[in-house]
């Protein structure tokens, strides 16, 4: 389900529905789900010095994630399939524009253009901004209507990490509800993979935990197949993956049907069901890889009598 979200003087947004340390388990697992096996961190990480024939590994390996052969690139790219071999090869250096041009037709996340330009022997031209740098405070200023829009809507802001990086006070009290302990929230490494599905979160609140794990496995796997060179979300899958393995209660699901148009977080707390779905927004035209990777996740109750327990649980405070 898409939407849009957006705010007078703040950027555009976008809105959606929904509900690697060791390579072993990730194969292991991967495997079971029909997912392809995201390849290993270290397979493009780029020795010094940089050669012609190290941004030609990148680019056929972004292309054959892609399922475009490189006629496809060539055609796409405006640029003749020969070329485009002699670039994969090495035997031909891309100018700075070809990188971005080609970058562009595979959508490749800002992050990795940079990686893409660097191995090119280019300077990266995307900056990293800090959140709390004068530059984002438009950025900021959308956050905050995004964050203060209810205050029965726990919403939380997140890096690629999954890190929390702003929380409106619902969401806090949620999360300490629901695991039974109350974080820093100002000083705590707050993590919302490890909140979900680690043993110090709100695991045992999730009657459906299985599948709310396998969804997360779903979008790191994703993540991971886009920034194959990125440690933090290899490390992210493989802890989801391990709490899977240790848990033993997670089989790989043989049907797709469902009730719900969505999938639920369906919770306990203390004999009083809840059920929630999120959505999930993104500026929708980043030029900044802080900015790309800035996400702002809303829960809502999925019916009247979540909205009941939710506002009961938001009021005990």
């Amino acid at each position: 389900m898409e939407g849009r979200q957006s705010a007078p003087s703040a950027p555009e947004t976008r809105t959606n529905v929904r509900g690697n340390g060791s390579q072993a388990p990730q194969k292991e697992f991967s495997e079971a789900k029909g997912f392809p096996t995201p390849p290993a961190p270290k397979t493009v990480q780029s020795p010094k010095p940089r050669t012609p024939g190290q941004f030609g590994q990148m680019l056929k390996l972004w292309r054959t994630q892609a399922h475009m052969s490189q006629a496809d690139l060539a055609l796409a790219g405006n640029v003749s399939a020969r070329h485009v071999s002699f670039m994969e090869t090495g035997r031909a250096r891309p100018s700075r524009k070809m990188v971005l041009r080609l970058a562009e037709v595979l959508d490749l996340p800002l992050r990795v253009r940079n990686t893409m330009l660097e191995a090119a022997d280019y300077a990266a031209v995307y900056a990293e901004t800090s959140v709390d740098d004068t530059k984002m405070s438009g950025a900021n200023a959308a956050l905050d209507v995004l964050l203060n829009a209810d205050p029965l809507r726990p919403t939380v802001a997140f890096n690629r990490q999954w890190d929390v990086i702003r929380s409106n006070g619902a969401f806090r009290t949620l999360i300490d509800k629901l695991s039974n302990r109350s974080f820093d929230w100002d000083g705590d490494h707050v993590n919302i993979i490890k909140i979900f599905t680690g043993n110090d979160g709100i695991k045992n609140a999730l009657t459906n935990w299985p599948d709310i794990a396998v969804e997360f496995v779903r979008r790191l796997h994703k993540q991971a197949m886009a920034n194959v060179a990125d440690q933090d979300l290899a490390d992210l899958l493989d802890f989801v993956l391990t709490a899977i393995d240790q848990s033993g209660d997670v089989k790989p699901r043989r049907s797709v049907k469902s009730r719900s148009p969505y999938l639920p977080m369906r919770f306990d707390l203390n004999g009083r069901p809840m059920v929630l779905f999120s959505t999930l927004t993104h500026i929708s035209t980043p030029r900044d890889i802080t900015v790309e990777e800035l996400s702002v996740e809303m829960f809502h109750p999925a019916d009247a009598k979540s909205q009941k327990v939710l506002e009961a649980i938001l009021s005990d405070s």
